[in-house]
């Protein structure tokens, strides 16, 4: 059964559907430990912006603040963001290699309309470009600061 299910699974997405409470548990971790400071005074709405794997948990996400989040949660997939995005938008940009072009175009987009971004991913050129803006970021697979 075990060779059945390798050899349908290539890529071996059944591993990862299986360690998936562990991921969870060790993202709930990565956020608690994370030291970033957020001025989220005067925020009129939130946007989080990925593509690809990294889009996975956009719904459960925003599903999951639903009744906390007083204002606008917008999911975003595109290489621009929304017209209304500004300085009163909280932009989240995630990409987990860092190096995903639609994700990048985005950040530079949120960079260019002043808007205040938190940047997620492994390393890459997001972070690069989150670190040359001073922005919050929390780099997964390794320690956070900034």
């Amino acid at each position: 059964m075990l060779d059945d299910i390798t050899r349908r699974d290539p890529k071996g997405m059944s591993i990862w559907i299986s360690d998936f409470p562990k991921q969870i548990e060790q993202a709930v971790h990565i956020g608690k430990e994370a030291k970033i400071k957020l001025n989220m005074k005067g925020i009129q709405n939130i946007v989080l912006t990925g593509l690809g794997g990294s889009a996975i948990g956009d719904d459960l996400l925003r599903s999951y603040f639903a009744e906390e989040v007083k204002v606008p949660f917008r999911i975003n997939q595109s290489y621009v963001l929304p017209e209304f995005v500004g300085q009163n938008t909280f932009v989240i940009v995630y990409s987990y290699s860092g190096n995903a072009e639609e994700t990048i175009s985005a950040h530079k987009n949120a960079i260019k309309r002043k808007a205040r971004v938190l940047c997620i991913s492994t390393g890459g050129e997001m972070a690069e470009n989150s670190s040359s803006y001073r922005e919050c970021a929390i780099k997964i697979g390794g320690t956070n600061q900034r």
